[in-house]
């Protein structure tokens, strides 16, 4: 008789299978892809006690910056006269850039490295688009010789700056999306259409730079299209996230996950040996 195979602990199991228990507890508590749906971070190394105190700040950031993508989206397309840039609602794009920081901090705090890059980004787009339509900071005016918003706001330098702005935007934009691709399909997609809707932005001033200022409400439209769909995909990872802080399982909201795809092609030490 093999001693070893009839070892039992004094619960009456062997020693093999509290370890198989053990393993399978682990297991089944939270999922790889579990943790990726719910913090949207490609490498997972959260102190879990300090997330459990804190809580999950993503969702109101991704619930705010959805409002603010349908709502440019909105003034891009024209619906029902709806113009000028956004002016008339500026303290939103303030507003929700400030709450965007607030929570990103938080995000590094718990060690969500890439969404807090992401979040922390986007908040900067908000303040930095709305100091471009407050007419305190004057960015239209300084573009006219006689101090004139309307003459600077209509000048070449002024939408070739423009083009030049939103060109820089869709480059932070694909170089985010490029992060998201390692995570899952829905964060890809937003960030995706986000930097098409930047490139669209950037083609229509650079063509009403050069005269073409038709072209700059085409453009537009078609832009505020794309924003459109990317609120739609920023509504779905808002709704999931609300309703997984109210304790509805993670499993009931798909979001095409990437880790298991890029496991089994990126060993750990291939990334221990590029540190």
């Amino acid at each position: 008789m093999n001693m070893h195979d009839d070892t039992h602990s004094g619960n009456g199991y062997s020693d093999k299978d509290a370890q198989e228990l053990r393993a399978i507890n682990t297991a089944h508590t939270l999922p790889p892809e579990v943790f990726e749906r719910l913090y949207y971070q490609p490498k997972p190394n959260n102190d879990s006690s300090l997330r459990h105190k804190l809580g999950v700040p993503t969702g109101l950031a991704i619930l705010l910056y959805t409002l603010n993508f349908f709502y440019i989206s909105f003034f891009l397309m024209g619906w029902r006269g709806a113009g000028g840039g956004g002016a008339a609602m500026v303290g939103t794009f303030i507003s929700v850039g400030f709450v965007g920081i607030i929570v990103a901090i938080f995000e590094l705090i718990l060690g969500n490295s890439f969404i807090f890059t992401v979040l922390t980004a986007y908040a900067v787009f908000y303040l930095s688009y709305a100091s471009t339509i407050i007419p305190w900071f004057g960015a239209k005016a300084a573009y006219s010789s006689t101090g004139n918003a309307i003459e600077g706001g209509s000048s070449e330098s002024y939408l070739v700056t423009c083009a030049l702005f939103f060109v820089l935007w869709g480059v932070v934009s694909l170089i985010l999306t490029a992060g998201a691709a390692m995570v899952n399909f829905l964060l890809t997609g937003f960030l995706f259409l986000v930097f098409l809707t930047f490139c669209l932005l950037s083609a229509g001033f650079f063509h009403a730079a050069s005269g073409n200022a038709a072209a700059l409400h085409d453009f537009s439209v078609a832009a505020g299209a794309v924003a459109f769909a990317a609120g739609c995909f920023g509504l779905y990872l808002s709704v999931m996230n609300v309703m997984i802080s109210v304790g509805v399982p993670p499993t009931y909201f798909p979001v095409g996950d990437f880790t298991s795809f890029w496991a089994k092609r990126i060993r750990p030490k291939d990334i221990e040996n590029t540190m």
